[in-house]
């Protein structure tokens, strides 16, 4: 026997609706909670392919984009007209020749 058989169809519906109530009240503030979490850069999932962040939930987004614009400026006079990783490579095969001819000298 369960503990709700003894009560009316009226205290039934009456217990639904305020349970109804509640939730939906909650729902609410879920809602909010998960969009000041948005608001301070977290986010639900991680859809970066290359992240090692093992798809937690709500984690921060690391503003990859901040850390690119630094890339980015740190490489402004090797960019002329390539890609972020076409520069990236370009400075490494410079890097690479200078070691390889400081070796042979």
């Amino acid at each position: 026997m369960d503990e709700y058989d003894n009560h009316s169809h009226d205290e039934l519906v009456a217990l639904v609706r305020g349970l109804e109530a509640a939730l939906e009240a909650e729902r609410g503030r879920a809602d909010h909670l998960r969009d000041i979490l948005r608001r301070k850069g977290y986010r639900e999932r991680c859809d970066i392919p290359a992240c090692n962040c093992g798809e937690h939930e709500w984690n921060h987004g690391g503003h990859a984009s901040d850390r690119l614009r630094e890339i980015c400026n740190e490489l402004s006079s090797e960019m002329q007209g390539r890609t972020v990783l076409d520069a990236v490579r370009f400075v490494l095969s410079e890097r690479d020749a200078a070691l390889a001819k400081k070796g042979g000298e």
